[in-house]
């Protein structure tokens, strides 16, 4: 039988914040360890916190394992009279495999189309968001967590549905996770990932571009078969020895690192683009070396880059995929998980 009793001794704060908008800390969550298992987040995404969601201000309440992996996410909303809009299944997601859904293979050994724009964008940084490049460093298992998630989520929902989920950096002021299947280093900027927020109206004319490939070396290793998820107290494989470790560092122009604490990194994609890059990032993992770089195609440039499924938007800022092995979540938080 679970043990649900509360635990107020393990009740935290209110956590401050960096707001993007202000510079200043402002309060931004409250979170409750309700046993050994799980904890709950509330998060208050108004006005400067607000950089990703186009539907309006709104109170967001996760509910995480003890180990960071998010098992519910609620979007709560209010009308301009404050008034609550009434919930419906579209303000829930729970990541899970659909039991309606088909068994999911993927190709390993052959590259997608690109078909979708996607993009990245820099917030926090003012006028200079836009000449600033992002720089992700994926240890192995990150990049084959970061797809499963991905692909679990283009399984569950629609080309229509719209949801963003948050991955917080370990040891900030909110409790670092690995709500998209990997934790981020501590000095690593928040990502939030929104989905079905690029407007669709127009498709990447691809053959303006001259992309290239990446090296597929193991070509013998044909399909992968998305798994269901893992019980709640349970692990995936990737989770296991909390190896799942990426990294964001924000460039300047001149590949100078000038990433601070007011940035943040919103990572817009839609439906199909969900399942495209997720299968792009197992193929990179299946191939994966230390010291591999790619640049991510992108509408607004002529240098070399790379096909990963996905076509960055011509405002969006550029994406530079890197793999490393990046130790585990215990090189960086100690008592990670101590409750």
């Amino acid at each position: 039988m679970m043990d649900w009793i509360w635990h107020p001794e393990r009740t935290v704060e209110v956590t401050y914040k960096m707001n993007p908008a202000t510079g200043k800390m402002e309060p931004y969550m409250k979170q409750y360890q309700l046993n050994d298992d799980y904890k709950v987040l509330f998060r208050r995404d108004f006005d400067g916190f607000n950089t990703h969601d186009p539907a309006g201000n709104h109170w967001d309440l996760e509910v995480q394992t003890t180990g960071g992996r998010m098992v519910y996410d609620l979007h709560i909303y209010f009308d301009d009279a404050g008034n609550l809009i009434p919930l419906t299944s579209d303000n829930i997601y729970i990541p899970k495999k659909s039991p309606e859904a088909e068994i999911m293979i993927i190709k390993m050994n052959e590259m997608v189309k690109i078909s979708e724009f996607a993009e990245i964008f820099v917030k926090g940084a003012g006028n200079e968001s836009r000449r600033l490049k992002v720089e992700l460093t994926f240890s192995k298992e990150a990049l084959i967590g970061f797809a499963t998630n991905l692909l679990w989520m283009y399984d569950d929902i629609n080309a229509e549905r719209k949801l963003h989920i948050h991955v917080d950096p370990l040891l900030g002021s909110v409790t670092g996770n690995q709500a998209l299947g990997f934790f981020l280093t501590p000095q690593s900027p928040p990502i939030i990932l929104s989905v079905n927020s690029v407007d669709s109206t127009s498709s990447p004319n691809t053959d303006l571009y001259n992309f290239q490939e990446i090296f597929i070396k193991h070509r013998f290793v044909k399909e992968f078969e998305l798994k269901e998820p893992a019980i709640d107290e349970s692990i995936e494989e990737y989770e296991l020895g909390f190896n799942n470790i990426a990294q964001v560092r924000i460039l300047d122009l001149n590949d100078a690192e000038v990433t601070n604490e007011k940035m943040q990194i919103v990572f817009n994609i839609n439906y199909n683009g969900l399942k495209d890059f997720a299968t792009m990032l197992l193929i990179l993992a299946n191939n994966y070396e230390n010291g591999l770089e790619y640049k991510i195609a992108h509408a607004g440039q002529n240098e070399k880059q790379y096909n990963m499924g996905i076509l960055l938007s011509e405002k969006s800022n550029e994406l530079i995929l890197k793999c490393d092995y990046l130790g585990c979540v215990y090189n960086y938080a100690p008592e990670f998980g101590t409750v």
